[in-house]
């Protein structure tokens, strides 16, 4: 009999889907992903709730404080954003908003949970979850050398395929790297376990085959926050596995990228001081580095003036346009994120979703100084693993922002959830 369950595997296979959409109204479109998402959460939660009374559900997300509150201050602090600035222009483009908060904020959260659940009680395997999405990554990175050979690239010579920016197929490949890198490196970390994906674990070969594959692929969209962000956790933490003193090591990271978290953040609110200080004058044309740094202008002067509920969800890039004229000349028309996690929920979600993550980044870094597991050799490859994407997704977001489309989102809140719901 097929376990009906399995459609959590099918899902992480088919993250690339979000990109097709379907037309329901002149106004109103949906998402391949979409439909298979909420699909997969509703089998999810009616299994649940036939091994788990509604209480106790309720009670496994309310008495994990790490995930309820800030998950509870994000969710409020997006709503609440969204009600009222839409309610300010008379509800006129409620559609767009609406479907940004259930697709980015409620329905990753509400499957993230219910994945991690159904992980913690045995009834699906973390491995094989990551070995599909593992498998979606190599086939788009074969149709990517057919796009490189065929020099479709974009005007700047960069791979971004049918995504809609070279940074969005950077962010979907980067895990997966992390990912292939650990499998080749789990003979040093891990046991094998009959819960492991037998394909990607017994066949070297494969890995060989796909993981300079993929690497290709991410090498030619030229997105260097993403490597950075790719090297960190590469680094770090297979030293921290071999050295003795992992713990002490593992703590000086934490605080490192935490300092960076709030450094960047402290950097942008005061940018004009910054940039008065530096004795900065931009250059025209202006090259990446002054586009950034107008990013950052303009972010500065958003959260100013909507520094506690924040401008709504999806209406970044009508109010970067309003305000951009008051800086430097930027080479493209719009910008659709802040380019930086944490600015960015804190712009469209306000103070409290920007606390929210906030909280959500020191609960994830700092059980890794309490607790040793993620410094032995006999660590938990269920939890090694997320906690590794996670740092990329973290280091990553100080300069992008890294956890804002369809299959980026699935794959942070599934592993923020995990990783908090099951560590010791």
């Amino acid at each position: 009999m097929i376990n009906i369950l399995n459609i959590n595997y099918l899902l992480f296979f088919l993250l690339p889907t979000y990109l097709i959409r379907l037309s329901l109204t002149n106004t109103l479109s949906i998402n391949l992903f979409e439909i298979f998402l909420l699909t997969t959460i509703s089998i999810n939660y009616l299994y649940l709730l036939k091994i788990i009374a509604p209480k106790q559900l309720w009670l496994s997300f309310y008495n994990n404080k790490k995930i309820f509150i800030p998950l509870s201050l994000i969710l409020i602090g997006f709503t609440t954003s969204y009600i009222y600035n839409q309610h300010s222009t008379n509800w006129l483009n409620w559609s767009n908003g609406l479907g940004k908060l259930i697709d980015l904020i409620i329905f990753p959260i509400l499957y993230g949970f219910s994945l991690s659940i159904l992980a913690k009680h045995k009834k699906l395997f973390i491995s094989k979850i990551f070995t599909l999405y593992y498998f979606s990554a190599t086939l788009i990175s074969l149709l990517g050398i057919f796009y490189f050979l065929n020099n479709w690239l974009t005007f700047d010579n960069r791979l971004s395929i049918f995504y809609q920016s070279p940074n969005q197929l950077a962010i979907f490949l980067t895990p997966a790297v992390l990912f292939g890198f650990f499998y080749l490196y789990k003979n040093k970390i891990i046991k094998k376990t009959a819960t492991s994906s037998k394909i990607l674990f017994n066949n070297k070969k494969f890995i060989l085959f796909s993981l300079p594959l993929i690497t290709f692929n991410l090498y030619f969209t030229f997105s260097l926050g993403a490597w950075l962000a790719l090297l960190v956790p590469l680094i770090i933490l297979p030293i921290a596995l071999q050295l003795n003193y992992s713990k002490k090591l593992l703590s000086i990271f934490s605080w490192l990228l935490l300092s960076g978290i709030i450094l960047s953040l402290l950097c942008i609110i005061n940018i004009d001081i910054l940039l008065n200080t530096l004795n900065y004058n931009s250059r025209l044309p202006a090259n990446s580095y002054d586009s950034h740094l107008t990013i950052h202008q303009v972010n500065q002067k958003i959260i100013s003036i909507h520094w506690l509920i924040g401008v709504g969800i999806d209406n970044f890039q009508n109010t970067y346009l309003s305000l951009q004229k008051y800086f430097s000349p930027y080479p493209q028309w719009a910008i659709p994120h802040a380019h930086n996690n944490l600015v960015h929920f804190w712009i469209e979600g306000g103070l409290l979703a920007g606390i929210g993550l906030l909280l959500l980044y020191i609960n994830i870094l700092f059980p890794t100084i309490k607790n040793t597991y993620l410094a032995h050799k006999k660590i938990l490859f269920n939890l090694f693993i997320p906690f590794t994407i996670l740092m990329y997704f973290i280091f990553h977001g100080i300069v992008d922002t890294s956890i804002w489309n369809n299959d980026s989102t699935i794959i942070f809140w599934f592993s923020a959830i995990y990783f908090l719901n099951n560590h010791p």
